[in-house]
């Protein structure tokens, strides 16, 4: 199955842009280093999404994120590839998000969410997302989100939270990259994994798109 990828990031009314994205495509027998494994015999797509968390102080969200990007990037181009396209998918996962929160953690002011999703061209796959960066799913014109996020408002809905929380402190996160104690537990926020289909696509987005959009705007963007 063949793996396309694509992003884009757009600052919108804020000074600061503290999204960051992270796509890159491992193909087999293709030279390009920075996109491929000439070694390898499968392919694979890491893709993903971090979003600073806005409260920090001295634009640490920004630096947050930018740190979880570059520590993907880095995964990506080094040798490790070829161990990498060899492991499961949730596997990988893991480990992506592992690196993600080791270098948000390396900064004083620091906090980013994170929507993380691996694909094999046998269709195998796998996202975590961490704190209000959803992933989403769309087959045949229906999206449907894969995640559950990790703010105030889910608690609530959950009703593991008292329906006393204020609409205005729904958006509060319970968990995001650079939380102490979060690498412990990293694979539980993996939100769903299986098998693609030829068509599938996987969307991922920062709560500036979910916050605005609903799904079906979402899915007809993406198809158009």
């Amino acid at each position: 199955m063949p793996i396309v990828c694509s992003g884009s990031t757009w600052i919108g009314g804020r000074k600061i842009n503290q999204d960051s994205f992270v796509i890159r495509a491992f193909q087999p027998n293709v030279s390009s280093k920075e996109y491929s494994c000439s070694a390898s015999t499968d392919g694979i797509a890491i893709a993903a999404v971090f979003d600073g968390v806005s409260a920090v102080p001295e634009n640490g969200g920004g630096r947050s994120s930018r740190a979880a990007a570059a520590a993907l990037r880095s995964l990506c181009e080094t040798e490790r590839e070829e161990e990498l396209i060899s492991q499961p998918a949730d596997d990988i996962a893991v480990t992506a998000a592992l690196l993600a929160d080791d270098a948000v953690c390396a900064l004083e002011n620091r906090g980013s969410t994170a929507a993380i999703a691996i694909v094999k061209s046998n269709g195998e796959f796998s996202t975590i997302n961490i704190g209000d960066s959803p992933v989403f799913a769309l087959r045949d014109g229906v999206i449907a989100e894969l995640s559950t996020r990790d703010t105030l408002a889910e608690m609530k809905r959950f009703e593991m939270l008292s329906p006393e929380v204020s609409e205005a402190d729904e958006h509060i996160l319970t968990k995001w990259l650079g939380m102490d104690g979060l690498c412990d537990c990293i694979e539980d926020y993996i939100c769903c994994g299986g098998c693609l289909q030829d068509g599938d696509r996987l969307i991922l987005v920062s709560d500036g798109v979910s916050g605005e959009l609903d799904g079906k705007t979402v899915a007809d963007t993406v198809m158009a």
